[in-house]
């Protein structure tokens, strides 16, 4: 329904709208108002489609309206008169009225006449208002794309006159010293020569529908700058009317392209005139594509003869085929260098090593490989080996001839002092019982010169076996005082002890070694002090559980310059004491290897001619046996033959020790070869104790002990060949109780048996023959304990497991099965070291670190060959001897 606002001050004239309105097909409303006042109000509050208003409205006219738009806001008016005339008609049209009608021509059919042009009106209207915002927008958006772009942009006609320019190249114009032309103006003329020439250059070429493009080197105050320029044509209808410029500073850019082109150069001239071998491969089909001529020199071949070929045609067939696991992981960035073997055009293999880096060659990925020749490391590592082979077969001759001697010596020394005691208890003269004095005194001296050799020789040779027990402390030191209580009164000095306020009583070391240690540095304190005392002070810190011993005198002391040394093999502080003072130079030395065997430490402060103080700090585990069946203890009370033992191991020797070991203990006792079963028997035979294999197959001990964890907290004892500290430290991590070297000892496992429980039995004493000693394997005398039929029973299940590992190895070795090579390797390594195989350990060793070479591999096959040549040699030889 249409609004009709009528606007007259004389009612019949509204009257006849309203008549004419109601005999008219229009549906609208009709609002009257009385005077202008009252038809600017309604307009102002209402919309209406069309206002109807009389010429002549009281004092003023129509044209009031017509004159302020913000009035009627677009809205049409048509003027009404009753009697017209041109003037009214002329100014109403130039004032913007719609429409200008006579009353007395006002009706019906007029009046439908209007509606409809009003209605057209307003749609054109519209339409001409939604193209004009349509054309400010992209006015406005083309304008700001103009002036936020980075690129400068001018636009020039067909006949050279600029129509656009953007803020970007006016800026630019004035950044290099040219005034920006105006639009509208000849474009060329208004630019400088230098400008012009380039630029009527590129709109010549593209005003005959040509695009190009161009870079142009430019200077400036701040330096040379370059500039790229497009040039492109302009159609209108398909009919060219002008170009459009794009220009943008690409200084930056140029110069990183020279920088690329100058590295380029750079690269060129290193890879063709290096040294090293280099080559260049693609990284799909690993293609040589380019190498230097060291690399063409190292392999034999010319260049050209090179680039085609895959770098796998230069790697000897069966090492690739070995080391392919290698190469892969190598070519996948995992392992930083391979080791590898280039094969020569005059089938000559030479050891290289290799490095590689990523790189992007004439737009291809391609892998750049540094080849260096190891020939000279390699050789240099095979001398090391067998430089170390010999310096422990020498280390091990001299240790064992070292031992022989001390052996062969004090047979005689204790029959010359068992007599030299006999012949002080008869009859002697005053110079004889002198002479017999000297010779005891001199023996004495000699044997304590021959156990230090035997000390020295043990710890070097690593045979040095520390047997911590529980024992009484404050005993032990009350025993090293009363020991040197006479030599102290024979010298006039005095002798202290001071003990701290919390010492334990029972603690768990090696009480021999400790004895040997205290009472090697109380006697040393006594034989070089002659005037004061000696004090040795014994303390307990609580929180490292450490026990601290001091040694302090008041003797000749150590000069600065040799405290360094003082713990050195053969080292005094005066060599012309050893012939005073009766010493070989070795007491300290032995002291502090045993310090260190024991975990503990040994220092020194001393000012010469004032006196010495020696310090040492020994890690313990504090016991009480007197406690063992309280709660509190961790331990319970068991008789052997109701002790429930599950072993876990795989390896049938250590299976035949351990399970020897525990029937002699008369221990229940069940066999499982696998972690897996290792858990169902957990749950089935309920064990009181567990001997726990770290590597077994299907599932190893680490994983095996964290499911039992799961649902039992029994005892579990680690068995490992891996020693150090770190992997017995994961062991206790992973939720074990304990930890035994392999290859184990019967008193590692009772030892571990009373750390846990208060066994109602002792270790029988072992016993040794000629048999036995000529047998020479010590660990396999050790573990057999005079146990013949054991013994040989170990024989053969060493043969025949060795034999199986052999063809094992072999399959391994074919097959490039690098993680059962290790697992062999580690697996043998109890068997190797029992029975006296320590080259054959050491490369064990080797392949388990992943640090064997390819011949080290073939070489660990022969050796096994030659041991169990020799282990059945020693067999027959054992059971020829019953």
């Amino acid at each position: 329904m249409l609004r009709i606002l009528h606007i007259t001050t004389i009612a019949q004239d509204h009257e006849l709208l309203k008549a004419v309105l109601g005999n008219s097909e229009i549906k609208a409303e009709l609002v009257h108002a009385l005077d202008l006042e009252n038809g600017i109000k309604e307009l102002k509050s209402s919309y209406f489609d069309i206002v109807f208003s009389d010429y002549t409205l009281g004092n003023e006219t129509v044209l009031t309206l017509l004159e302020n738009e913000n009035y009627f806001n677009e809205t049409p008016i048509v003027v009404l008169v009753n009697e017209a005339s041109v003037s009214m008609t002329r100014d109403s049209f130039i004032k913007g009225a719609f429409d200008f009608v006579a009353y007395t021509d006002l009706n019906a059919s007029l009046l439908d006449r209007i509606i409809r042009n009003v209605s057209r009106f307003k749609r054109e209207n519209k339409l001409r208002t939604d193209l004009e915002k349509r054309l400010d927008e992209n006015y406005a958006n083309t304008k700001a794309i103009l002036n936020n772009t980075s690129d400068g942009i001018w636009s020039v006609d067909k006949n050279g006159v600029l129509l656009i320019i953007n803020s970007v190249a006016r800026e630019f114009m004035r950044n290099y010293g040219q005034e920006p032309p105006t639009v509208g103006e000849p474009f060329f003329s208004q630019l400088t020569p230098d400008f012009s020439s380039v630029w009527k250059t590129l709109y010549d070429k593209a005003i005959l529908g040509d695009s190009v493009l161009s870079v142009n080197e430019y200077d400036s105050k701040e330096g040379v700058f370059y500039l790229e320029i497009s040039c492109s044509p302009i159609y209108n209808n398909k009919i060219l009317s002008g170009v459009t410029y794009f220009s943008r500073d690409v200084t930056e850019r140029q110069k990183a392209e020279e920088k690329i082109r100058e590295n380029e150069r750079n690269f060129r001239s290193v890879f063709t005139n290096s040294d090293v071998p280099i080559m260049i491969e693609k990284k799909d089909d690993l293609t040589i594509i380019d190498l230097n001529q060291a690399c063409a020199k190292l392999h034999g071949y010319n260049r050209k003869q090179m680039i085609g070929m895959k770098v796998m045609d230069t790697i000897p067939p069966e090492h690739y085929e070995r080391s392919q696991k290698n190469v892969e992981l190598f070519l996948s960035g995992e392992l930083e260098n391979l080791d590898s073997y280039v094969y020569t055009a005059n089938k000559e293999i030479i050891p290289i090593q290799i490095s590689m880096a990523d790189i992007v060659y004439n737009d291809i990925p391609c892998n750049l490989l540094f080849l260096y020749d190891i020939s000279a490391r390699k050789d240099t590592e095979r001398k090391l080996r067998e430089a170390r082979v010999f310096a422990e077969k020498t280390a091990e001759f001299k240790s064992q001839f070292l031992a022989n001697m001390s052996h062969e010596i004090r047979t005689p020394m204790n029959a010359m002092l068992g007599f030299a005691d006999l012949l002080l208890d008869t009859p002697l003269s005053k110079e004889q019982k002198e002479y017999v004095e000297i010779i005891n005194n001199s023996g004495q001296d000699l044997l304590v010169i021959i156990n230090d050799i035997l000390d020295l020789s043990k710890i070097e040779a690593g045979k040095m076996v520390i047997r911590p027990r529980d024992f009484n402390l404050p005993q032990l030191i009350q025993k090293v005082i009363q020991l040197h209580n006479n030599k102290a009164k024979e010298k006039k000095i005095g002798l202290f002890l001071d003990f701290g306020k919390e010492i334990p009583e029972t603690v768990c070391l090696d009480d021999t070694r400790l004895s040997q240690i205290l009472n090697n540095l109380v006697s040393n304190a006594i034989k070089f002090t002659e005037h004061g005392n000696v004090e040795v002070n014994v303390d307990f810190d609580q929180k490292k559980k450490c026990l601290q011993f001091k040694v302090k005198d008041t003797g000749i002391g150590i000069p600065t310059d040799q405290l360094d040394t003082i713990f050195e093999n053969f080292s005094q502080v005066d060599s012309s004491l050893q012939r005073t003072q009766h010493g070989t130079g070795l007491g300290l030395s032995i002291v502090a290897e045993l310090c260190r065997l024991m975990n503990g430490n040994i220092g020194v402060r001393s000012e010469e001619g004032v006196g010495s103080e020696f310090s040492m700090c020994i890690p313990i585990q504090i016991t009480d046996n007197n406690k063992t069946v309280e709660i509190d203890s961790g331990k319970k009370e068991v008789v052997t033959d109701h002790l429930k033992v599950l072993l876990c191991e795989d390896n049938p020797i250590n299976v035949k020790l351990a399970t020897k070991v525990l029937s002699d203990l008369g221990t229940k006792h069940m066999v499982v070869n696998s972690g897996d079963k290792g858990i169902l028997a957990v749950k089935e035979f309920q064990p009181d104790v567990i001997f726990m294999d770290i590597q077994m197959p299907i599932m190893d001990g680490y994983e095996a002990t964290k499911e039992i964890r799961k649902f039992s907290n029994v005892p579990i004892i680690a068995m490992s060949a891996h020693v150090l500290e770190e992997e017995q430290q994961k062991c206790i991590d992973a939720g074990m109780n304990g930890f035994i070297p392999k290859p184990f000892r019967v008193e590692d496992i009772i030892q571990e048996l009373h750390k846990l429980f208060a066994l109602k039995t002792e270790p029988s004493q072992k016993v040794s023959s000629d048999k036995w000693l000529k047998l020479d394997l010590p660990e396999l005398t050790n573990l057999a304990d005079g146990d013949e039929e054991f013994a040989i029973s170990l024989f053969d299940i060493f043969l025949e497991n060795t034999e199986k590992e052999i063809e094992k190895f072999k399959t391994a070795l074919t097959d490039n099965n690098f993680e059962e090579l290790i697992h062999i390797a580690h697996k043998m390594k109890p068997s190797l070291l029992m029975f006296g195989f320590s080259e054959l350990y050491d490369l064990s060793d080797l392949i388990e670190s992943k640090k064997a070479a390819d011949t080290d591999l073939v070489k660990f096959i022969e050796l096994l060959k030659s041991a169990t040549d020799v282990i059945a040699k020693k067999r027959s030889s054992f059971i020829d001897n019953n």
